[in-house]
């Protein structure tokens, strides 16, 4: 009986994986930039050059980096990056109508930053860059990267209500307290609206976006980063800590997918 419920989990699985790929590639306002590549098909997902997306290109430069390990691929959007290094006071990325962005509607924004082991240009401080990130005209967060940058790349992610049917994604531009911005890829994912938080967020008269700190997988095994050759969600999930697997059949769609919601955790003492 474990057996046969196994196979179908297996089999729900793939059906899901594979309906959310085919979904990902056509659902409307779903947008991938790669910052200074050409585009690429990485992992299911289509990225187009930001050379075609409307004239910010036309403000920066771009150049070629060595992605992380992680990336394993020179297809990946992190092999390049777009900087800007001149006077403006910020250089925005500007989803649309063209992108399907509707008034009062929900979305995810994720911007990615990699600068390898060394910048096309000078920092303040060798050791490291810091710059900007804007939504709107508002401040977003502070990106401070450690130079060389190791492990993994930066990320920052958003949920924000569209104020207008325009979502402005900005870096400030460089300053005597503030360095060159770069960028490496953004993204552009369209929320359901019975999601918790984005329905939190309208309550509030959804003029407050919500901001991601991290998201972890407690319990996988390995040091993998989940994304969407093996998850439905749009959602990165890092590893965490001691795997305590569970049989449990995963059969609601709200849910899935199984691999995810199979692994918890475990402490090791009542202290912990």
């Amino acid at each position: 009986m474990e057996s046969k419920l196994g196979e179908l989990c297996i089999l729900v699985a793939f059906c899901t994986l594979l309906a959310c790929s085919i979904q990902a590639e056509s659902q409307p306002g779903f947008v991938s930039l790669d910052c200074g590549g050409n585009g690429s098909v990485v992992n299911n997902i289509t990225w187009i050059s930001d050379s075609e997306f409307g004239s910010i290109a036309s403000t920066g430069n771009a150049t070629t980096v060595m992605p992380p390990p992680s990336a394993n691929s020179y297809e990946s959007p992190l092999s390049t990056m777009r900087y800007f290094p001149g006077d403006r006071s910020k250089y925005c990325y500007v989803f649309d109508s063209k992108d399907d962005v509707k008034n009062g509607s929900a979305y995810l924004i994720r911007a990615s930053f990699w600068a390898g082991s060394s910048l096309p240009y000078q920092t303040h401080s060798p050791q490291k860059v810091n710059f900007t990130l804007l939504i709107y005209a508002d401040i977003w967060d502070e990106v401070v990267i450690s130079l060389p940058q190791r492990g993994r790349e930066e990320t920052r992610e958003m949920f924000v209500i569209a104020l207008g049917d325009h979502i402005d994604v900005c870096l400030a531009g460089k300053s005597s307290s503030s360095d060159i911005p770069f960028i490496s890829s953004l993204e552009l994912r369209p929320l359901s609206t019975s999601m918790l938080s984005i329905d939190y967020m309208l309550s509030l008269g959804g003029r407050q976006p919500m901001l991601t700190t991290r998201r972890l997988n407690f319990g996988q095994q390995s040091d993998e980063y989940i994304r969407y050759s093996l998850s439905a969600s749009p959602f990165p999930l890092a590893p965490s800590l001691q795997d305590l697997s569970s049989n449990a059949f995963m059969f609601r769609i709200q849910i899935h997918p199984p691999c995810i919601y199979k692994a918890t955790y475990s402490s090791h003492s009542a202290s912990e």
